[in-house]
């Protein structure tokens, strides 16, 4: 088993991510926007899956500030995938 990088959205200090960006298993070097609901982005490289989370949930922010969201990095062993 592999470790992959996962970076998760979070707004202001909140500990509750509001959607992840995974690695694809398969291709190096694409990503996809994981949601909490199940739902996946289709695969983009790592610049524009960040840039398309922050924009969706821009959306749905009561705040409008974009410097009021941060990614964080972790890890999390490959087997069963966020992606379905």
């Amino acid at each position: 088993m592999t470790t992959l990088q996962v970076l998760s959205l979070h707004f202001g200090r909140s500990r509750q991510p509001l959607a992840w960006v995974v690695p694809d298993e398969k291709y190096p070097q694409m990503y996809r926007v994981h949601w909490p609901d199940g739902d996946n982005s289709d695969m983009v490289n790592l610049t524009r899956a960040k840039d398309a989370a922050v924009s969706i949930c821009l959306r749905t922010a009561t705040s409008h500030d974009r410097r009021l969201f941060n990614w964080r990095a972790g890890r999390r062993r490959s087997g069963p995938s966020l992606v379905r």
